[in-house]
């Protein structure tokens, strides 16, 4: 994923290394979720050939074969702005007319935005948040305050949903809090020239992301169980020193408590079976 706009080369090679180890049956995964990223940018280069109506150059959107990644929360829907709407029907027009039949499932919540916030004053913010965030700023667009009532029915959710929204901006001195709470307004006098994802948020996680503790382990799942299908059962030694031969780019650096807790964690949800220290895949 963070190497959605960047260069995958170094991935596929070590792709193949792992296909030559483990089997290309066991690799497909991992090979669908490359492929994925490649159509992703062909569309996206398609995109600014067949339509020269809007400008899609900042537009990145990553296609998920949703069988072969890993499992990805759906969140609230978010989608800021008639122009984004705009970007997506003409994506969705393209991907169409190259892989008909298939059809794109938008997941409008996720992902990040790269927001610049041009103030009365002069000042100009730059930003990177998630569509979620960033669905309440542009409610702003046109004035400088809006009561959480008012923003409740534009956004089509509840106050709790408003207030965890606008905790971000609060947060980071873009908003305020006015008439006893009831209305957010902008401060036009703030200063600061960029900003981002602010982690002390902690409703973030259950509203933009994955919110557990194993989220990092998890694009590992499909290299164990590689592993356990070609040895039968392993030890978490082994485990994890095959993990941080292989995985190279970037490298597996969890620490072997960080790799039981996962592995007991797979055990819990019945994937995998543990015996006098030994994994196997429950069958």
């Amino acid at each position: 994923l963070t190497e959605s706009r960047g260069d995958i080369q170094k991935e596929t090679k070590v792709l193949e290394m792992l296909k030559v180890r483990f089997g290309e049956d066991v690799m497909l995964p991992s090979s669908v979720v490359l492929k994925d990223v490649v159509d992703s940018r062909r569309v996206t280069t398609s995109c600014n050939f067949a339509d020269g109506s809007i400008d899609m150059a900042a537009f990145h959107p990553l296609i998920i074969s949703k069988s072969f990644w890993p499992k990805i929360k759906e969140i609230e829907d978010s989608t800021p702005g008639p122009l984004l709407n705009s970007m997506i029907g003409v994506y969705e027009k393209e991907f169409s007319r190259l892989k008909a039949p298939r059809k794109l499932v938008w997941q409008r919540g996720l992902g990040t935005l790269e927001l610049q916030l041009q103030f009365d004053n002069g000042r100009a913010l730059d930003i990177t948040t998630s569509p979620y965030f960033a669905s309440l700023i542009f409610e702003f667009c046109d004035t400088s305050s809006k009561s959480v009532h008012d923003l409740c029915a534009s956004l089509d959710c509840d106050e709790s949903s408003v207030r965890k929204r606008a905790a971000f901006w609060l947060q980071n001195g873009i908003l305020r809090e006015v008439e006893k709470g009831t209305t957010f307004e902008i401060i036009e006098d703030g200063t600061g020239s960029e900003v981002e994802l602010n982690d002390a948020i902690d409703d973030e996680g259950d509203e933009s992301g994955t919110g557990t503790a194993d989220d990092g382990m998890q694009v590992y799942e499909s290299f164990i169980f590689g592993m356990l299908t070609n040895f039968d059962q392993l030890p978490l030694e082994r485990i994890h020193a095959m993990l941080k031969m292989f995985v190279t780019d970037p490298p597996f650096e969890k620490s072997e408590t960080d790799l039981e807790r996962f592995l007991e964690n797979l055990v819990e949800q019945e994937k995998l079976n543990c015996s006098s220290g030994m994994f196997s895949i429950k069958k």
